[in-house]
């Protein structure tokens, strides 16, 4: 796509991407684990500030929308713990909890049930309705986290 369209990078999609490609890879296709590990360490190196994922980059890895909604953060903690789980590697132990924590923030909404949809830059959660579509993220990531902690 033309212009900055054509440039946005959001690093929460890395994550989710990452995951969706371990559960298509399998053991049948190491290629696509590869390039899972590679978009969560990018999505890491670029994406998180301050122990959350930021809504966007632009191509060139500066930061574009330094705000971050809960969705990515579940992403990051559901592709990490499956990372965590099946590599067995520290860093991946080390990225789940902080994805874990940091979402955590937003699960402490005024509403018992309900959640943060938006953390400003400054680090300030909105008040505001929250996307019932964010359940499925929050959902997959307790599952993933769930997994990986009672794996053996």
């Amino acid at each position: 796509m033309p212009g900055m369209a054509g440039r946005l990078i959001e690093p929460g999609h890395h994550f989710e991407w990452a995951w969706l490609l371990f559960q298509w890879g399998g053991t049948q296709h190491r290629e696509a684990w590869r390039a899972a590990l590679r978009l969560i360490d990018i999505g890491e190196l670029h994406g998180v500030r301050d122990g959350f994922v930021m809504n966007g980059l632009r191509d060139d890895c500066s930061v574009l929308d330094a705000s971050a909604r809960l969705w990515p953060q579940a992403e990051r903690l559901k592709a990490a713990a499956f990372a965590a789980r099946m590599t067995g590697e520290a860093r991946y132990w080390r990225m789940a909890n902080g994805a874990a924590e940091s979402m955590c923030l937003y699960l402490q909404g005024r509403i018992a049930g309900s959640w943060y949809d938006r953390r400003t830059s400054e680090g300030r959660f909105i008040e505001e309705p929250a996307p019932a579509s964010t359940f499925y993220h929050i959902v997959g990531a307790i599952k993933e986290l769930t997994a990986a902690v009672n794996s053996p």
